[in-house]
């Protein structure tokens, strides 16, 4: 995770930071509560892709074998207020495809890079990869 304090006061914040939140037994679960409360409570945009909610369901169904812990979580994520959901549009897609020459992340993560870079947000990741490859792009 980028362990410093944000510079801007958006956000785009991986799907490993929310599987961790939902999952009790994932080892940074109570970190990951907080980076999302403190982005609720300091009233902070947060902006990620609509691929976020695919990839959070699918994990929290697949690690806790339960359809309705993943259904409660999709009703939830889409209700957190300041966050803000961006729809893969032309421009999305062809920023993530040279996201992706750049960066050789894969598919969702590229998605999720592209969304940040494009407007203006510290990502928050549990992911190394996508940390480092932010770190690169951004210097």
């Amino acid at each position: 995770m980028i362990s410093e304090p944000p510079k801007k006061n958006r956000l785009t914040i991986d799907s490993s930071v929310f599987v961790s939140m939902f999952v009790a037994k994932e080892s940074r679960s109570d970190e990951a509560r907080s980076i999302i409360h403190n982005a609720i409570i300091n009233n902070t945009t947060v902006i990620i892709p609509y691929t976020i909610l695919i990839e959070v369901i699918s994990a929290i169904n697949r690690r806790t074998n339960s359809k309705i812990l993943a259904q409660q979580t999709l009703n939830l994520l889409i209700k957190l207020p300041n966050f803000k959901f961006i729809e893969i549009d032309e421009k999305l897609a062809k920023y993530t495809c040279e996201i992706t020459l750049r960066s050789k992340l894969r598919g969702l993560d590229s998605i999720i890079m592209s969304t940040s870079l494009l407007y203006n947000c510290d990502v928050i990741t549990f992911d190394k990869e996508l940390e480092s490859a932010f770190h690169t792009l951004t210097s």
